[in-house]
């Protein structure tokens, strides 16, 4: 277990550091060696594939979550992307209980992510899920 969570901080590290794909592999093998992973490594394999415009792939890892709370705004977003609004309105939703207060610039503006195309990739997914 202590390698398997070795490689999910590596795999974080590369997903912000715009290596999607790179951070998938990893976490992906962290996860064969704990079948039965914290929230976490899912949470870091939803992103990956988000960024690799797996949208379909980001829903499998999050809906796989004991708590998806966290989750909520880039499951709104990849259920808006993957073209199912209604889930990505009942996400959005559910996201904005938990943060009224939540402001999509503000927030994207300190998210940490190397490259500005996967920023915009986000803004686009949560523009679309009704975020502002």
């Amino acid at each position: 277990p202590h390698l398997a969570d070795a490689l999910c901080g590596y795999a974080d590290a590369l997903v912000h550091a715009s290596r999607p794909d790179d951070g998938l592999r990893k976490i992906i093998k962290a996860i064969s060696l704990n079948p039965m992973p914290p929230d976490d490594y899912r949470w870091i394999a939803a992103g990956a594939s988000y960024f690799l415009g797996n949208f379909s792939g980001a829903i499998s890892h999050i809906e796989s979550m004991e708590d998806r709370s966290s989750a909520r705004r880039l499951l709104a977003a990849s259920y808006a992307m993957a073209g199912d609004m209604q889930r990505a309105r009942m996400h959005r939703r559910k996201a904005q209980e938990l943060n009224p207060l939540f402001e999509l610039e503000k927030w994207l503006s300190i998210l940490p992510v190397r490259e500005q195309w996967h920023k915009d990739l986000y803004r686009e997914g949560l523009m679309k899920a009704g975020f502002q």
